[in-house]
């Protein structure tokens, strides 16, 4: 739950009519064995999001974030070491596109996803130390395409625009 919010240079700022923000994330997941060393994921994120005010505005928001999938290959593994390489998926499947114009009183529903898709390549590894603790360590880099997302702010509201994110290392 949130009160404040940062503006455009930064600061933060209280949300106007004692607002209230909250976001919450829950995770449907699904894996499947290919092979002794390798499976096939698929994760999927159902988001909501509330926003109240002292006004009596009331805007929730349910429904599928972006989707995620990919195989995880394991190509060493014993009671004490592990390692692991991962290719991921990001899909946009969730809502980019606000209804209304973004403004107290006028917004309808909130955005669940980017409308982007992602390309993760991960390497992660597992050290137990005497069954009483683990040491794990991962990373990976992201790459972030290019392309026409709606919730791009224009003077008249929401419309289309070029987001191009770039890589982002993990």
């Amino acid at each position: 739950s949130s009160t404040q919010y940062f503006d455009q240079d930064g600061k933060r700022r209280r949300w106007a009519n004692h607002a209230t923000w909250r976001s919450s994330t829950a995770w449907l997941r699904y894996r499947q064995s290919l092979t002794r060393r390798a499976s096939a994921y698929l994760h999927l994120p159902v988001t909501q999001a509330h926003l109240s005010n002292d006004l009596g505005t009331q805007t929730t928001t349910t429904g599928l974030g972006d989707a995620h999938g990919g195989l995880v290959y394991q190509p060493h593994f014993d009671a004490e070491t592990a390692f692991a390489f991962r290719v991921d998926l990001k899909l946009p499947t969730g809502s980019e596109w606000p209804e209304g114009h973004g403004t107290e009183g006028s917004t309808e529903r909130f955005l669940t996803g980017t409308g982007l898709p992602n390309l993760g390549l991960f390497a992660h590894g597992r050290r137990r130390l005497q069954n009483i603790a683990a040491i794990d360590l991962s990373a990976g880099y992201v790459y972030k395409f290019p392309g026409v997302v709606a919730y791009v702010e224009r003077t008249d509201g929401p419309g289309l625009g070029w987001l191009a994110p770039g890589g982002e290392m993990r």
